[in-house]
């Protein structure tokens, strides 16, 4: 899982770390779309809106950067 590998370089700096829920990105570069899906069996729903935001301020050209609470 992608946060293991995030804690183990943060615990060094004793940063606490919580996860909030998780999912999926579709990301087509070529395309310059990303779609953010699905949920964490472990953790649950994160809530993709903020997700989404946050991908709109890193990728202002992109075409389309959008969400679906569906799926897993």
């Amino acid at each position: 899982d992608i946060l293991d590998d995030f804690e183990k370089n943060f615990n060094a700096r004793e940063i606490d770390i919580e996860c909030v829920g998780g999912g999926r990105i579709m990301h087509e570069p070529e395309k310059k779309t990303i779609f953010v899906y699905g949920y964490s069996l472990g953790f649950g729903l994160a809530d993709h809106k903020i997700s989404v935001e946050l991908l709109k301020k890193k990728y202002p050209d992109y075409i389309s950067i959008t969400f679906s609470n569906e799926g897993y």
